[in-house]
């Protein structure tokens, strides 16, 4: 069986929307201590020789903020490929539909997370999640948007 081009598009698109939401799902499930191994080990890496140049040193105010930054981005991704995998069905209000679906499944991992030991659901990440989830979706319209003007 031979798929076509739209065919191979939205395959790719289904394929990435639900790695993105697995993978989501996958660091929500893990309890708090986990969770914040995680968040450490980058700050160990990457954030922490920053750091030691500028004499700074707040290790949970990094946390959170290194938390943060991955709900923002993974919802960016998500919303990227849910834009995208709506795009190949050539379906209508594809913005407004993304962002629903993202902030439904921003609402869901957070209710998740209530049965997760040691995590809780927070609002705030409901709304980081849509900021990154509308971040990602105007960047990918306004990227679209430059490239038909100039085909």
């Amino acid at each position: 069986m031979q798929l076509n081009k739209l065919d191979k598009k939205k395959l790719f698109w289904w394929v990435a929307t639900l790695s993105l939401m697995i993978g989501i799902f996958i660091f929500s499930s893990q309890p708090s201590g986990t969770s914040s191994s995680y968040s450490g080990a980058i700050i160990e890496k990457i954030v922490k020789p920053i750091l030691q140049i500028l004499h700074i040193k707040y290790r949970e105010v990094l946390h959170t903020i290194v938390r943060k930054i991955a709900h923002f981005t993974f919802y960016g991704l998500l919303s990227i490929s849910i834009y995208n995998l709506l795009q190949s069905y050539k379906t209508k209000n594809t913005v407004l539909l993304t962002l629903l679906v993202c902030f439904l499944y921003a609402c869901s991992d957070e209710f998740h997370q209530t049965f997760v030991p040691g995590r809780s659901g927070e609002f705030r990440d409901v709304c980081i999640d849509l900021s990154g989830c509308l971040t990602g979706v105007i960047l990918l319209s306004t990227i679209k948007k430059k490239k038909n003007k100039v085909e």
